[in-house]
């Protein structure tokens, strides 16, 4: 007799289903957002390094000519919630965020940079990410997950360069625009306090001390070595740092339609 109990357990540890669920959402939710899912498990590889993997699922919109791409990493995560830490002395909110963008021209080279704009809706935005269980001696999970992250987009986008829709003189050009997002099912969590509350004896936060409350998404923006940089020409390690900034979204899954339909250049 087949025991179904096990064969679900077993399903459920891998994550797929959560992965087809949010697929599903996207398409039950099209007609208020326009973005179209296209086939999920994409496979990239990054020539350079020779890193590979699949890419959970690419959503493509068309605004004004130009192909927008959300390149989405679904993480499913069991108990607990991230939390992001806020510091009161650093900037809280904005609308800002990076995306790669690749310029195609007629009879002209193709290019591909990193570039900043300002999107809405605003959100938190934030540097530091704790998750249960993780130590201090741990390299940080949301780092980790947001690097590969970016290097699928990457690959993908470098594999589109010669990929049409072809320029002509009839159509002269066209932007691609790729945006990095991390869909999750656990709860996002900001911190927000006053770093003279950390006790410098044990290095935690004093009791009472942080506000905490939930968001529906974030933008976790921090500095990352990428293949692809901007334009700018770094004089100082400030700019240095400032320049390989890179934002993704990290996005809860229930509000991922109202995510999708709000979100746009401001």
């Amino acid at each position: 007799m087949i025991d179904e109990n096990i064969f679900r357990k077993q399903v459920n540890d891998s994550g797929f289903p959560f992965q087809l669920r949010v697929e599903d959402e996207v398409t039950a939710s099209y007609n208020t957002h326009k973005w179209r899912p296209i086939p999920q498990e994409h496979r990239w590889v990054n020539t350079l390094s020779g890193t590979e993997g699949f890419i959970d699922l690419i959503l493509e919109k068309t605004v004004a000519n130009n192909i927008w791409y959300m390149v989405i990493e679904c993480k499913r995560v069991r108990g607990g919630s991230w939390v992001f830490l806020h510091p009161r002395n650093h900037h809280q909110r904005g609308y800002a965020a990076h995306a790669l963008v690749t310029h195609h021209q007629h009879d002209k080279p193709a290019s591909i940079v990193w570039a900043r704009a300002d999107f809405t809706p605003e959100s938190p935005v934030s540097s530091f990410c704790t998750v249960p269980g993780q130590s201090d001696k741990d390299t940080p999970m949301l780092e980790r997950v947001a690097g590969k992250l970016l290097d699928s987009l990457e690959s993908l986008a470098t594999e589109q360069l010669n990929i049409g829709p072809k320029v002509s003189q009839s159509f002269p050009e066209f932007k691609a625009v790729y945006i990095p997002v991390i869909v999750t099912n656990t709860e996002l969590t900001v911190c927000e306090f006053d770093p003279n509350e950390v006790d410098l004896s044990e290095g935690v936060l004093s009791d009472r001390s942080g506000d905490f409350q939930s968001v529906l998404f974030i933008r976790f923006q921090k500095s990352f070595t990428t293949r692809y940089t901007t334009t700018a020409v770094p004089m100082s390690l400030k700019e240095t740092n400032k320049e390989n900034e890179r934002t993704t979204l990290v996005v809860h899954a229930p509000q991922l339609s109202d995510f999708l339909r709000l979100w746009g250049i401001d």
